[in-house]
């Protein structure tokens, strides 16, 4: 690996990790929403969250508070991306709060995505099966990470 990272450039790795960690937030996106907007999963969470009170879930308020999750899965998930964008530009901008925050969610993301993965070998849906390669991606950014530490990358000029 040192290798591979000696032959690339600093702007590249930047690139590179933008891009990687950018395909990392649409899986874990598209995961999550696959996930939780799953309307039979929400009943199962309901018949367990509120097991004597039946009489009150009819289907019209079940539906109701479904979008209500749906509405609050949205904003959760457009805020997870705005926080990350901001985060991509202050890496590009070589903000050193920016390269520990990747820093870390590489290390921490990248096993725990590749154990998610593996629980999904041989079965699931195509997103399912994107998180193995992509816990890859991130502990490659990671390594990326410990080739080119903070006062090695520049800043890269948006315009």
């Amino acid at each position: 690996m040192k290798k591979f990272f000696s032959n690339i450039k600093p702007r590249t790795f930047k690139i590179l990790t933008v891009i990687f960690c950018g395909i990392g937030d649409l899986i874990i996106v598209a995961y999550l929403w696959d996930l939780f907007s799953d309307y039979g999963l929400f009943e199962k969470a309901l018949k367990l969250g509120f097991p004597g009170q039946r009489e009150f879930l009819d289907e019209e308020f079940k539906h109701q508070l479904f979008q209500v999750n749906l509405n609050s899965l949205k904003i959760m998930l457009v805020l997870y991306f705005l926080f990350h964008i901001f985060h991509y530009i202050c890496f590009f901008l070589n903000k050193k709060f920016a390269y520990i925050y990747l820093k870390i969610m590489v290390w921490v993301a990248g096993p725990g995505i590749i154990l998610m993965g593996l629980s999904y070998t041989g079965k699931g849906n195509l997103i399912q099966h994107l998180l193995l390669p992509q816990g890859l991606l991130y502990l490659f950014v990671g390594m990326g990470m410990l080739y080119f530490p903070y006062k090695k990358l520049g800043a890269i000029k948006l315009a």
